[in-house]
């Protein structure tokens, strides 16, 4: 009961990060330039700082070649989720325009802009390399896959070798990721990094959870609610995204557990993460439903603030880890 009500504070410290980002948007404080600017300071800055120093920092050579072991559990949970998202479209007749959008959210999360802090407010720093293993999984699966789906699902026509291009390679490796792989040679290769170095990432990389929640409460503010959209849709995507991919993470480490227990924490947390923020710029840009994409990412955001104790919870009580 102590660990659920630790975790309980925990999430309501992320609750006050975002209604603080939302407060300050509706007193008109941040600009759409100023709300991308926190968005490029997170990705560009904060978080490969904070990859590098974490892993850097705490990981040997050893302890990273063990990790790797865990990169199957996601991959594996991935393609059964593309499987089983596949069928529930086809059986459920979703509308053209959103069958792409519903599909991917049955293996595709938000594992980095929410997951990584989320996970740091719950788990520390220690959680960071495992949010990275699924991260790496999880923006393959969505590049690669997801795009594609999405961006053939009025043009089924085009050719999916057009979508294995330099750009999708570009959008997989992301200043974190990069971040992650810079860390993990310096590791490897036993490379020293100057104190100074060090603690400079240390320090811009703390600024990766305060900015991330500011960023989410001032996007929630931006968006409104359309009750036209609370359709079977929606309610198959966040069936998707809270029972189906969690779950089966938990089903799939009791036939092949994960190295660790915290590994299989965050893998959890990370399968129940929201909507894929980039879900709603893919549809505007491939002109498929981009409202439902828009509402997909808002509803599951703010849900996830009460999926995640239930989580925590079960942890605590059921699982007992």
């Amino acid at each position: 009961m102590q660990v659920f009500f630790g975790a309980l504070n925990n999430i309501l410290s992320i609750v006050l990060l975002i209604s603080t980002g939302w407060g300050l948007a509706r007193l008109k404080w941040f600009s759409d330039e100023g709300s991308q600017l926190i968005a490029k300071l997170v990705t560009g800055v904060a978080l490969p700082c904070l990859m590098i120093y974490n892993i850097s920092h705490t990981f040997t050579k050893e302890q990273l070649i063990e990790l790797s072991a865990g990169m199957f559990l996601p991959i594996v949970a991935a393609a059964i989720c593309i499987i089983v998202g596949a069928i529930v479209v086809k059986i459920a007749k979703v509308r053209a325009g959103r069958r792409g959008l519903l599909h991917s959210t049955f293996y595709v999360s938000n594992t980095i802009f929410i997951g990584l802090p989320i996970n740091l407010a719950l788990f520390g720093e220690s959680s960071v390399p495992y949010v990275l293993i699924y991260y790496i999984v999880n923006t393959v699966a969505f590049w690669v896959i997801a795009v594609n789906i999405i961006a053939t699902e009025k043009e089924p026509h085009k050719n999916w070798r057009e979508f294995l291009s330099v750009a999708t390679v570009q959008k997989i490796f992301s200043p974190p990721l990069l971040g992650f792989i810079i860390a993990v040679i310096i590791v490897l290769f036993k490379i020293p990094l100057p104190e100074a170095v060090l603690q400079t990432c240390k320090h811009l990389g703390s600024m990766t959870t305060p900015l991330s929640m500011l960023f989410i409460g001032i996007a929630i503010s931006r968006i409104k609610l359309t009750w036209s959209y609370f359709d079977k849709d929606i309610f198959l995507a966040l069936g998707a995204r809270f029972l189906l991919a969690p779950i089966l993470v938990i089903g799939l480490h009791q036939l092949w557990p994960v190295p660790n227990t915290l590994m299989f924490k965050v893998f959890v947390i990370q399968a129940a993460m929201p909507v894929m923020t980039q879900s709603a710029i893919i549809a505007k840009y491939y002109n498929v439903d981009a409202e439902y994409a828009a509402m997909l990412t808002t509803v599951s955001t703010l849900l996830a603030m009460l999926v995640i104790p239930f989580y925590m919870w079960l942890f605590a009580t059921v699982i007992h880890i």
